[in-house]
């Protein structure tokens, strides 16, 4: 079995009062589980959107009677529907929160949250990715950009039941192995500017998806985001490089898993 390293990252966006997104990782004797979230900004509340399906992903029990039953069917997909069962768990228990009259949960935007759902099998590198709504992936050196042209998000709590497989299976996914790293991010890494309100997608996906410095260190992404936003070169259109500061102006939360080498 190989080794893994987890690092994560959360982070405020420039424009918000507080942060939408969350995050969760959960790691069992043969799996890695995690998600990110990333809570519509339309919501008065939308912080709690994010924040429900982090807690419905905490609360899923099974997992590894689920990945023992797959391998003793000796089922090929087994990844995948492991991740659906995670989909299908959130979806019906924001369908059963919708119908309950809770004082925190007042309008539909308060449950609008999309999310990206990750399982690695540890044993054999194998791994699976599931996006609701949009996001980005990177799986060894290729990066996957899930956006509408219009900016628009089909969002997993406003899907009537009975096209709900229809959402999933229209709906992007990933599968493989892992050969080095892969990482799963809300949109918010392709939103840094600089002073002068340029943006600069390149250069934060290749230093958060790509960068080795302080892998070692519990802190990875956190001291990368530091330096990142303290002052970075970036390239002008001439060519030339120049110093500035770098912001996030949505929320920004990753995680990035790094497999050790044996």
């Amino acid at each position: 079995m190989s080794k893994y390293k987890i690092k994560t990252l959360i982070t405020r966006g420039h424009d918000k009062l507080r942060c939408e997104d969350d995050f969760v990782v959960n790691e069992t004797q043969n799996l890695i589980v995690c998600g990110v979230f990333d809570g519509c900004s339309s919501g008065l509340d939308s912080h709690i959107a994010s924040t429900i399906l982090k807690k419905i992903m905490m609360n899923v029990s099974g997992l590894e009677f689920a990945y023992q039953l797959c391998h003793k069917n000796n089922d090929k997909d087994y990844l995948k529907y492991i991740c659906q069962d995670y989909i299908d768990e959130i979806y019906f228990c924001l369908n059963r929160l919708k119908k309950q009259d809770l004082f925190f949960i007042k309008e539909e935007e308060d449950l609008l949250s999309t999310a990206i759902i990750l399982v690695l099998d540890k044993n054999n590198g194998k791994y699976f990715i599931q996006f609701a709504g949009d996001g980005v992936a990177f799986v060894d050196g290729e990066v996957v950009d899930v956006h509408n042209e219009d900016n628009s998000v089909t969002y997993l709590s406003t899907i009537s039941e009975k096209n709900l497989d229809n959402y999933i299976n229209s709906s992007k996914s990933l599968s493989g192995t892992i050969e080095k790293t892969l990482s799963i991010s809300t949109d918010g890494i392709d939103t840094f500017k600089d002073v002068f309100g340029i943006t600069h997608v390149e250069e934060a996906r290749e230093l958060f998806f790509k960068s080795e410095r302080f892998v070692k260190t519990d802190g990875m992404l956190t001291r990368l985001y530091n330096i990142f936003t303290k002052e970075s070169d970036v390239k002008e259109d001439g060519g030339t490089t120049k110093k500035t500061k770098l912001r996030n102006i949505d929320d920004f939360t990753m995680i990035r898993i790094i497999k050790e080498d044996e």
